[in-house]
């Protein structure tokens, strides 16, 4: 039976960088509370996660009802003197363990992340038949743990990692699990302030996947190709276009001459909602002086969306479409909320970030500091 790896990876990743000291470098969007996955880039994970909750849930009620028992080292030690299949068993036990303590998730932190590294490592040297289910599991897992760390790789190994997934997307047999890979690797290279390589990787897998059948490879092509324009949107222009909540076409041209942010958030995304009250802010001290919002909503949701609104009126326009992806945030690669961008009064992109203390230098620069 094929093992999806896609359906455990957002489970495990977190306690995986905590452990190899790199968890203030990155986690991935589904378990970072600094992130939040936006819906396309969220397209190929939903099934995933759904399934993975359903067993992390499954683990949960089963263990309500024993008493749960301290974990040992023991407990997270790859098993000797089996077969492939066995050891493929244990990673994805591993991948799917859900600690029931704060020493058990310690302990778990300490141990699992090298045990399973050597235990992929070793079902790659026993298992000879490299087209297996168990060597793609093991291989993949390795290649996800990669991805996922890539921002400290030497620029030799990301180059190196680089044409591993480049060949993976080029394969007849390429499935989600090689497009989270290239995702979450591009993201990492992007996270890594790694722009050149960042740019090349999105062209070159948006290139790859544009030219599949596949209805997810075609739509995250066009995601991938957004985010290299993204990518180099600093010092040139940008045209905003959407719908605003009560119907009617945003009216880009009259934002000319003004400093605008465009705010990409969601009411799911809790960092979006901890930004509003410091946009606000801002909006209120700059307005008279030239500053003006543009939020953008990526909810699904328009019921919900419009309830919260009801409730926390916003003195700025909100685009909206019912799909949840704004054309704006499809051709510019938005994939991670919350997303800023700063516009100066020519029209041209200042900075791709402008939040909480960054935003505010930013408008005191442009604009004149705030009257107190």
């Amino acid at each position: 039976m094929h093992r999806q790896l896609l359906p455990y990876t957002a489970l495990f990743i977190s306690s995986l960088l905590i452990a190899t000291g790199s968890a203030q470098l990155r986690q991935p969007a589904a378990s970072n509370p600094a992130t939040q996955t936006a819906p396309a880039a969220r397209t190929a994970q939903q099934p995933a996660q759904q399934k993975a909750a359903a067993n992390q849930q499954a683990q949960q009620q089963a263990q309500q009802k024993v008493p749960a028992k301290p974990a040992t080292a023991a407990d997270f030690k790859m098993p000797v003197g089996v077969d492939t299949t066995k050891i493929v068993d244990y990673l994805a036990d591993m991948i799917t363990y859900a600690p029931q303590t704060q020493a058990d998730a310690e302990l778990y932190q300490k141990v699992a992340p090298v045990e399973m590294n050597k235990a992929a490592q070793l079902v790659l040297k026993q298992e000879k038949d490299r087209s297996s289910d168990n060597y793609k599991f093991a291989y993949k897992y390795l290649m996800a743990v990669e991805a996922m760390t890539i921002e400290k790789a030497t620029p030799e190994r990301r180059a190196q990692f680089f044409q591993h997934v480049t060949a993976m997307l080029q394969s007849p047999e390429m499935d989600s699990d090689d497009l989270d890979i290239a995702v979450t690797f591009a993201e990492g290279l992007e996270i890594a302030g790694d722009t050149k390589m960042a740019t090349q990787a999105y062209l070159k897998f948006a290139d790859v996947l544009g030219k599949k059948k596949d209805p997810l490879a075609a739509e995250l092509s066009k995601l991938m190709a957004g985010a290299a324009r993204r990518l180099n949107l600093v010092g040139n222009p940008i045209q905003v276009v959407g719908t605003t909540t009560d119907g009617k076409p945003l009216d880009w041209k009259k934002y000319r001459g003004r400093v605008v942010l465009v705010d990409f958030w969601a009411t799911w995304c809790g960092p979006c909602l901890h930004e509003l009250p410091n946009i606000r802010k801002m909006h209120d001290a700059y307005r008279d002086k030239g500053f003006e919002v543009v939020g953008i909503s990526m909810d699904e949701d328009r019921e919900r969306l419009k309830q919260f609104l009801e409730k926390n009126p916003m003195p700025w326009p909100t685009l909206h479409e019912e799909s949840g992806m704004n054309p704006t945030a499809v051709h510019y690669g938005i994939s991670t909320l919350p997303a800023t961008l700063l516009i100066d009064k020519q029209g041209n992109v200042i900075t791709l970030e402008a939040r909480g203390e960054q935003l505010e230098a930013q408008l005191a620069r442009l604009l004149g500091p705030i009257t107190r």
